[in-house]
């Protein structure tokens, strides 16, 4: 399986009445998205899931890209990819998809750079730190859990200015 792990585009500051949740993208970060998805279909990536947060500025983030690969169709909303979410459910979700792929995740952090931690090297933990908009791609190997998986890359936003 590979695994695609994308922390959320630059969002807007200041909570709107729906709190943190309803954080939306901002300007920086529509754009941010848009050369993500323009990578990854250059890459010519075909996503069989692609995950997201169902905080506001991930999911934004998701359905730009998702736009971008014409890939809506198998976009859906994973609770534990909220902020704080559990990591050994998200475990369990990519265990559940195990004859994928290809998965794109959409998450936040410290979130994603624990998962990629935990996938790398299980316990202790690597040092591993996503930009806003930065994107990971593991290779992983059965089954899945602490130690299996190998970092193919970890791309920080500003190349994907190029």
């Amino acid at each position: 399986m590979n695994l695609y792990l994308l922390r959320h585009a630059d969002a807007e500051p200041a909570a709107g009445p729906g709190g943190d949740r309803e954080r939306p993208l901002s300007a920086k970060g529509e754009a941010q998205s848009q050369r993500v998805g323009k990578a990854l279909k250059a890459l010519e990536i075909d996503f069989h899931a692609i995950l997201t947060s169902p905080l506001l500025r991930a999911r934004q983030t998701a359905q730009i890209v998702a736009r971008s690969l014409s890939a809506t169709a198998r976009l859906r909303t994973c609770e534990a990819l909220a902020s704080g979410g559990a990591t050994r459910q998200l475990i369990a979700e990519l265990k559940r998809l195990g004859e994928a792929e290809n998965i794109l995740m959409v998450g936040h952090e410290p979130d994603m750079s624990g998962l990629i931690s935990l996938l790398l090297a299980g316990e202790p933990p690597v040092d591993v730190e996503m930009k806003k908009a930065g994107l990971c791609y593991l290779e992983l190997r059965q089954p899945i859990g602490g130690r299996c998986a190998t970092l193919k890359w970890l791309v920080p936003p500003k190349l994907f200015n190029l």
